[in-house]
């Protein structure tokens, strides 16, 4: 019984180790497309929400 706890526990330590890595691997590939892409692609990704096309009219019977 003993023995399969700590089993569990080795495996438990050996997939928190893989995820640890995969992550680490996965944060140092997004930070380095991020340095590496283009200022006008980041610049145009940015504003995209902002640039839909819908123009929205205040109401000034609507009160903040």
């Amino acid at each position: 019984m003993i023995s399969n706890n700590l089993s569990a526990v080795e495996v438990a330590s050996l997939l928190q180790s893989i995820v640890f890595v995969l992550f680490f691997i996965f944060f140092i590939l997004v930070s380095f497309w991020a340095f590496t892409s283009r200022k006008e692609f980041i610049n145009e990704m940015s504003n995209l929400p902002l640039e839909d096309g819908v123009v929205i009219k205040s109401d000034k019977n609507l009160k903040s």
